[in-house]
């Protein structure tokens, strides 16, 4: 597992842990839909 921390423009921060064998397309898609915020809007840096 990887383990990665998301930090918001509120400044509020939440880790997820991500199966190594996820590809960006899917973590996006989890985040879809357990935080309501859509793929387009998404910035992983």
């Amino acid at each position: 597992m990887l383990e990665f921390t998301l930090k918001f423009l509120s400044g509020d921060s939440r880790k997820y842990e991500v199966d190594e064998s996820a590809n960006v397309r899917q973590f996006k898609e989890r985040l879809r839909d357990e935080l309501n915020i859509p793929i387009e809007r998404q910035r992983l840096i």
